[in-house]
């Protein structure tokens, strides 16, 4: 009976040691497990982490290079507004300034001379021989006149006509059968976009000049 008794009391020790056992590998195991899903979360988490992060610095820059090709492109514009006003009151000034000139050579009586010689040279190479009409500003004056008359009558054969004009501050007006040859001072001025451009072209190329220098 004894020995019943220390047989059963022998296996329920080596039952609870198996269970003991079992239980503490188990334990170990789902340890391991939490662990393993532990460290899994934390690496998916500093990932999920480091996208967003990413995404926020990608995004920041993005915006950063916008608001920097934004404003390079209103200080370009702003520039580039600033070089034309400036460029159109420099061709206002040397327009006027040229118009002052021009003005001041025809009051000039040698000056006044050659620009009339030049008139007549140009007259005589496009225009056709026929009766000339001639404009001219109030205060050419009459000893001039009669020369330029002369030389026209004996070139055309025919007297020109001649009309005082309150239109013409310097220069002559010539028409000869439907032909004109306009060198008054607002004829030479006429073709503003074409002096405009050839005054811009002159400027620019003085800046070069003294860029290079």
């Amino acid at each position: 009976m004894k020995q019943d008794e220390s047989r059963v009391s022998q296996q329920a020790e080596e039952l609870l040691g198996l269970t003991s056992s079992w239980a503490e590998k188990r334990c170990a195991e789902i340890s391991a497990e939490c662990d393993s899903k532990v460290q899994e979360l934390l690496e998916t988490a500093h990932h999920d982490a480091r996208v967003r992060l990413r995404s926020h610095f990608e995004s920041d820059r993005t915006a950063s290079r916008q608001r920097l090709a934004a404003l390079e492109a209103a200080q370009e514009r702003h520039k580039r507004e600033e070089l034309q006003r400036h460029e159109v009151m420099l061709v206002k000034k040397v327009i006027e300034g040229l118009k002052d000139e021009l003005t001041t050579r025809w009051k000039n009586d040698e000056q006044r001379s050659g620009w009339v010689e030049t008139i007549w040279q140009l007259a005589h190479q496009r225009l056709i021989k026929a009766c000339w009409t001639i404009s001219h500003p109030q205060d050419w004056s009459s000893d001039e006149v009669a020369g330029f008359e002369q030389k026209v009558h004996e070139y055309t054969g025919i007297a020109p006509v001649f009309v005082v004009s309150d239109d013409i501050e310097a220069g002559l007006l010539i028409e000869a059968d439907g032909a004109k040859l306009d060198c008054t001072l607002k004829g030479l001025l006429s073709s503003r976009y074409r002096l405009e451009s050839e005054i811009i072209a002159a400027l620019e190329q003085d800046e070069n000049n003294q860029d290079d220098s």
